[in-house]
């Protein structure tokens, strides 16, 4: 479980609320994780699960933080891979 926060106006900050309004930011978020965990994982991908596990759907990015060099996405265990993988 994830929680950002915005301690200035005391709320909680929601993926959506890092875009503009309208803005397809979860496909974008989809395609760039499905790339990149495809390229992480070499011979332990399979391409389905990951897509099923990281296709642009709200559920499958609900685990994320901000960092210095942008926004981490956790996954849980199965939902891209194998736990081995």
């Amino acid at each position: 479980y994830t929680l950002n926060f915005d301690l200035k106006n005391g709320r909680r900050i929601e993926l959506a609320d890092l875009f503009s309004p309208g803005a397809n930011y979860l496909a974008a978020i989809s395609d760039y994780s499905v790339r990149d965990l495809t390229r992480r994982m070499e011979e332990m991908t399979d391409e389905d699960w990951i897509k099923r596990g990281a296709g642009a759907e709200a559920d499958n990015f609900k685990s994320w933080n901000v960092t210095k060099k942008g926004i981490l996405v956790t996954f849980d265990p199965y939902q891209v891979a194998a736990y081995a993988a």
